[in-house]
């Protein structure tokens, strides 16, 4: 870009060509590094966007991944999570939407309703995440679309994935409820769901849109001290996902840490 300010400078005082360009590049809204607050797009009146200064190193541009808020969270405290760090490391925009559906205790909606493309928020989690994608000036790979949530915003990711695989490549749910599942399922009691109704479940959303799954990928974590949801749920979402991906568990256990006390495995 330095280059080109300079080439800009020197050559955009006469009308040529160039001029026109070096007027369109600086014409452009500029969002790099920073947070753009209670943006309306994508059918929510309040969504938070995060874009790095870098580029993700693979595919083309940006990726973007929407997080969505867990019940009684706003997504405010999001602005302070230090989503900065992973979204420079990695060349991701980050969209916090404000779910506009709400029930219970300001969570996502997930229990309620029909789960299809044209229903509540799934239907506004797509158009957010086809907006942001279609948007030249944010320069994100539409191959590089994810979403993740916690809690009922996790529940929600995991539903809005199964409905949408030809939109979202990746889906991260943390500390949330299986598919499908009720609202008593969300606090404390575990609501079972075998691998093959998960399967069952997922592809029924997805419709005609199922053979998406095959290049489609998941990640799961859950806290251990969750007093909350039931823990059960993290071996439960990552059976349900590995039958729908038909991939298996490997043998071992990887422990990640980043400090002295948070690890992971």
């Amino acid at each position: 870009m330095q280059k080109v300010t300079q080439l800009c400078k020197r050559k955009s005082a006469s009308f040529t060509p160039l001029a026109v360009l070096c007027a369109a590049i600086f014409s452009q809204p500029s969002f790099a590094g920073s947070w753009q607050q209670n943006v309306s797009i994508g059918g929510f009146n309040n969504v938070h966007i995060y874009t790095p200064d870098t580029q993700s190193s693979i595919g083309n541009g940006h990726s973007l991944m929407l997080v969505l808020h867990g019940c009684v969270q706003p997504i405010n405290n999001y602005l302070t999570a230090n989503l900065e760090d992973a979204a420079e490391a990695h060349g991701m925009v980050i969209a916090v939407p404000d779910a506009m559906n709400k029930a219970g205790y300001s969570c996502w909606s997930y229990w309620q309703g029909a789960i299809n493309r044209s229903s509540g928020d799934y239907k506004n989690l797509i158009n957010l995440a086809n907006t942001l994608s279609g948007d030249a000036a944010r320069n994100i790979d539409p191959k590089q679309v994810y979403i993740a949530g916690l809690s009922s915003g996790a529940a929600m990711a995991a539903q809005t994935a199964c409905v949408a695989p030809d939109v979202f490549a990746g889906v991260a749910p943390s500390a949330g409820p299986t598919i499908g599942t009720s609202s008593s399922g969300a606090i404390s009691t575990c609501e079972t769901v075998s691998e093959n109704t998960f399967v069952s479940r997922c592809e029924s959303y997805a419709g005609s849109y199922k053979d998406h799954f095959a290049t489609q990928i998941a990640a799961i974590g859950h806290g251990t001290a969750d007093t909350t949801v039931n823990t059960c749920y993290n071996q439960q979402n990552a059976d349900g996902f590995a039958a729908l991906y038909g991939v298996n568990q490997l043998s071992g256990t990887t422990t990640i840490s980043d400090d002295a006390t948070r690890t992971a495995e």
